[in-house]
Formats: structure tokens, C-alpha cells, sequence
């Protein structure tokens, strides 16, 4: 499946990442699609405003900064960047360990009964010539 067209890049380089091996596995269903966008969609955000505070374009070009530099002038508790790239943190951190995108959530997931589901086509093979 392809991503959604309103994406960023960075969501959409999310979605083709992972999508087809959350299929795969049967984490990722039909149902899941809407949780599966916000999930790249929020993490598209943290990485557009990720770079917005660690990068400035000076004199045509660009170049890294530190947080210090960002914070200049500003305070870290208004600045509306960065408070908008803690939340965006927050929502993909959700939708991820809804979705199974991290090692503790995918544990909680039995993958193992969906993989039972899954028939080997070469194991029936196997047991209609034993017969």
C-alpha cells in the first residue's frame, strides 16, 4: 500500500520502511490503516521540526546549531517549535506502541498465533504425499 499523498517525506519514508513488514507479520490490518498514518504523521512532524531547531539557513546555506543556539533569545518553555516537536514525540511514541513499532510493545503482540495462521504451502506438500 502506498502512503498517503499528504505526508512529508519523512512520514513517507516511515510508511515504506515498515508497512509492508507490519503486513507481513499481521500486525498492520485494514482496520489499522488511520492509527498507522497518525503514527507517520506525527513522526513526519518531529522530524520537520527536529530540523527547523537544528538547522538554520544563513546566507543561502545551510548549517547544523546546537539547542543552546536555538534557545537564544527564547524561552524553552514558549518556544512553539520545540514544544510542538515534544508533542508530535508523544503521539508517535502512542501510535507506535500501539502499532507494535518498538521491541517492548511488538513483545506484548502474540505474532506467534498469526504466524500459525499462516499455512506453508510447502508443508501441505509435505503431508498429503506422507499420507
Amino acid at each position: 500500500k502506498r502512503p498517503p499523498s499528504h505526508l512529508n517525506r519523512f512520514a513517507k519514508k516511515l510508511w515504506k520502511e515498515v508497512c509492508q513488514e507490519m503486513i507481513d507479520v499481521g500486525v498492520l490490518t485494514v482496520v489499522d490503516w488511520s492509527a498507522f498514518e497518525l503514527c507517520c504523521e506525527a513522526y513526519g512532524q518531529y522530524r520537520e521540526l527536529h530540523d527547523a531547531i537544528y538547522h538554520v539557513v544563513e546566507d543561502g546555506k545551510r548549517r547544523k546549531r546546537g539547542l543552546a543556539e536555538y534557545l537564544d533569545g527564547r524561552n524553552s518553555q514558549t518556544s512553539p517549535e520545540l514544544t510542538a516537536m515534544h508533542k508530535a514525540i508523544e503521539s508517535f511514541l502512542k501510535y507506535s506502541n500501539v502499532l507494535g513499532l518498538n521491541p517492548v510493545s511488538r513483545n506484548r503482540i502474540d505474532l506467534k498465533e498469526k504466524e500459525k495462521e499462516k499455512k506453508d504451502p510447502m508443508e501441505d506438500m509435505w503431508n498429503e504425499a506422507a499420507k
